[in-house]
This record gives structure tokens, sequence and C-alpha cells, in this order.
């Protein structure tokens, strides 16, 4: 399903083909032996900046990048009842919740905050469950790569993507937009902190909620371009483009 090219530029790119639960203080991550990654995995994680046990899930996925570095592309999505609507406390604070937001934690069966999805496949998961999760989609073989480069000129980035299958594959082509490095609030357990950090958080998709539809032939490659106009309040210097491909079954 997954793999990965990343650029450094002013942004980070990265091609792939690719009630709140109440967490113990006495879990840990426990780190699992090195594996060979034979493509990345998509974590989307399910959080909300009112939500007291998100942030054990952010440092989850902490140490996970940790561990797996460039092979793991996280992806925090607020939403749900826990999630801010963007604008509401500006200009003080951001508030990170986008429509979309809802809109895939409907789509993925999204129950409990936090919780995620890895790969598109299978039920949501706590963060207890991720390091297996990951490591076991990290060993499974990839089909397909995606080349990404991606540039902003007056407010506007443009994606130009190459998909290299190595199968014949039935799918769709997602593209999203991710900030890191957003400063505002977030409850972290009891505590409410206004200077918390966000890091990969969603902000738009490029081409479609859903994506787009995009069957592949075997060794015939397909390029194309997507153009977004960038909101006011993200900082280009902080922005990351991710490309996935996938099947709305998973897998």
């Amino acid at each position: 399903m997954i793999k990965i090219i990343r650029n450094i530029l002013p942004l980070a790119f990265w091609g792939l083909f690719c009630a709140c639960d109440p967490v113990a203080e006495d879990e840990r991550y426990e780190e699992l032996p090195a594996v060979e990654a034979q493509r990345c995995v998509l974590l989307e994680e399910f959080t909300g900046q009112t939500c007291p046990n998100c942030p054990t899930a952010h440092r989850t996925i902490e140490a996970l990048k940790q561990q797996y570095g460039e092979s793991l592309i996280p992806v925090s999505i607020h939403a749900g009842g826990f999630g801010l609507e963007e604008g509401i406390y500006e200009p003080y604070f951001q508030t990170l919740m986008t429509p979309e937001g809802d809109t895939y934690a409907s789509s993925l069966g999204i129950k409990a905050y936090p919780s995620g999805v890895v790969n598109r496949g299978g039920s949501p998961s706590l963060h207890t469950e991720w390091a297996s999760l990951i490591r076991k989609e990290l060993e499974r073989p990839s089909t397909l790569s995606i080349e990404l480069h991606a540039a902003i000129e007056d407010s506007l980035l443009t994606v130009n993507y190459t998909l290299v299958p190595q199968a014949s594959l039935e799918g769709r082509f997602q593209l999203w937009v991710l900030e890191s490095g957003i400063v505002s609030l977030q409850t972290d357990g009891k505590d409410q902190l206004t200077d918390y950090v966000h890091d990969n958080v969603y902000r738009a998709s490029v081409n479609g909620v859903g994506g787009e539809s995009l069957p592949l032939k075997a060794n015939v490659f397909h390029s194309g371009t997507s153009t977004l106009k960038l909101h006011p309040r993200w900082d280009a210097q902080h922005l990351s483009v991710v490309a996935f491909y996938y099947t709305p079954q998973g897998g």
C-alpha cells in the first residue's frame, strides 16, 4: 500500500502507497526489535484539543517516530466532541478541527478518542496497539511508489506527482496538507496548556475529501498536478504534503 520519497525544501514531502478513553499512568511504550521496512505506514490519529488523554497518544507517536523514522507517517486529525472548530478562539489561539475531520472519523468508524487507523485497514485501535500493528504493516511488500515535488508561489501550493505501479491496481489517490509546530491550546490530563506544540496536523485535502479514483496498470507510470490555495493562518515553513493510494476496503 505504501512507498515513500521525501524531498527537503521549505516543505517536507511524503509519498505513500500509502468518549475519551482513559490511559493508566503505568502504561509505557515498549520498543520492539528492529524491522527491515518494506513500505511506509500511514497512521491516522483522531484527536482533539479538549481531549485530556490525547497527549498520551501524541507521545506514543513521538516514540514510534524515533524508532521508525520516515517509514512512519502520522497524521493528527482533529474531530468529534473533543475538537475545537477552526476560528472560534481567533486571534488568541488557533483551533484545529476541520469539517473534513468529522467526515473521516465517521467513514473510518471512530467511536473513541484518542484512537487511530493504520494503513486504512482493520478497525480503529488504541495507542497501545499501534506498535504491533505498524510493525506488521512495515513488513509487507509494496507494489507502488509515489514521487512528489511541491512548491509554493504567491500562496498557491502546486504538487506534481508520479505513481509507479509494479502491478495493476484499482483504488483512490489522496493528497493531504499537514502542518507541524503549531503552538496552541491542549488539555493534558488535568492541565489546560496554552503553549502545547501540535505536530502532523491535518489541514486540508488537495484533491477532495476522498481523493480521486485512479486505476493503475502494471509498469505504466501515471503523472499529474494538483494545486491548492493556502489558508492565511498556515505557516508555509512548517507544511508537509502526504500522498497515499488506497482502496475503500483498505490493505
